[in-house]
């Protein structure tokens, strides 16, 4: 997997993703879209201080297929798993 966000942008709309943020200043956080099923989707973490190089991903539940963008409950899980990760890394 690759980011579909681009680091230097500000822009919430790439095709095939969800939601996205930046984190420490370092970690792309994405949620991108499974293509066969659109209450399903997967929670990338890319380092961007190592190429952008994949470092987590896990399968999500999407609420209302992200109809009209993510859920905040949804994003609420996801930061909240993003950033045990990124801790357990640093630690």
């Amino acid at each position: 997997m690759i980011p579909l966000a681009k680091w230097e942008s500000d822009d919430v709309n790439y095709l095939g993703l969800i939601w996205w943020n930046r984190l420490d200043n370092r970690y792309s956080v994405e949620v991108q879209e499974d293509n066969k099923d659109k209450y399903k989707g997967t929670l990338c973490i890319f380092d961007h201080n190592d190429g952008d190089k994949l470092i987590y991903s896990q399968p999500v539940g999407v609420a209302y297929g992200a109809m009209f963008g993510a859920d905040m409950a949804d994003v609420n899980a996801w930061c909240t798993t993003a950033i045990q990760i990124i801790d357990s890394l640093n630690e």
